[in-house]
Parts: structure tokens; C-alpha cells; sequence
């Protein structure tokens, strides 16, 4: 595995991902379509257990879901694949990985983390004055 882009989702899920993997060495695309492909995050950043799995279509083919994030900024290329991030339970650091097979996954995980929206407690000043200049310092 080279890349996964964006490379941090919130906790709730649907975040589409591409993730890329180098050629083999035959000029073979590493990744390929496979009904029982799955990316998967491992939680303390790869070495713990496993956090959470999704399903993993080859980036041409894929028919899942629409995503509520469309990743539309980043070009897949061939052999590229696609996940939509899963929802977990709290914020963490972790790593991915991918199983073209569903059970044996990729020597190589990319690190991955998963957070949590920001709430707002306090805007500061709650009012500024209309200006075309602005001006105004917000604290939030």
C-alpha cells in the first residue's frame, strides 16, 4: 500500500477513501476486483486489535452505497480502490490495511485516524458591527 486519501475520517462514518497500492512486481495491479476484498483499521496504530472493517470495491466497479462525503478531489487511477469508512465508536490514531482475499491482509498499514466533529461552546463576541472592512476578531 502507497496511499490512502483523505488519510483521517470523522467517527460517524460514510467518508469515501481511496486507497493505492504499487504495481506487483510482473506489472500486475496489486489491487483487483474481488468479492470478498475488505479494508480494515487496527487500533494503537496498528498494533492492537482490530477497530473496524468495510467493504472494499475496485474504484471503476464500485456500486455500493453512495458515500455522504464524495472524495471528488483525488484521482484514483487503475487499480485503485475504494471504502467508505465505517462508524467507530470514539476518536483514535490507527492503521489501515487491506485483505483482497478478506483474511490476508497487506504487509504494509498506513496510519489512519478517525475523530470526532468539533462542538461549539462559545462564539465571542456574539454580535461586531456590519462593515465591508470586517475587521472583527471571532473567538470560537
Amino acid at each position: 500500500l502507497i496511499d490512502i486519501f483523505p488519510r483521517a475520517a470523522p467517527i460517524g462514518g460514510g467518508t469515501e477513501l481511496v486507497v493505492r497500492a504499487m504495481a506487483t512486481v510482473a506489472g500486475d495491479a496489486a489491487l483487483f476486483e474481488s468479492r470478498a476484498a475488505c479494508g480494515s483499521w487496527f487500533g494503537e496504530e496498528g498494533k492492537g486489535h482490530l477497530l473496524a472493517s468495510a467493504p472494499a470495491e475496485l474504484h471503476s466497479s464500485f456500486k455500493g452505497p453512495r458515500p455522504r462525503r464524495l472524495n471528488l478531489g483525488h484521482q484514483a487511477g487503475p487499480g485503485a480502490v475504494r471504502v467508505v469508512s465505517p462508524t467507530v465508536g470514539s476518536a483514535a490514531m490507527c492503521a489501515f490495511s487491506i485483505a483482497m482475499d478478506g483474511q490476508t491482509f497487506a504487509k504494509s498499514r498506513l496510519p489512519f485516524r478517525f475523530y470526532e466533529a468539533p462542538r461549539f461552546t462559545a462564539l465571542a463576541p456574539s454580535c461586531a458591527w456590519v462593515s465591508a472592512e470586517g475587521g472583527a476578531t471571532v473567538v470560537i
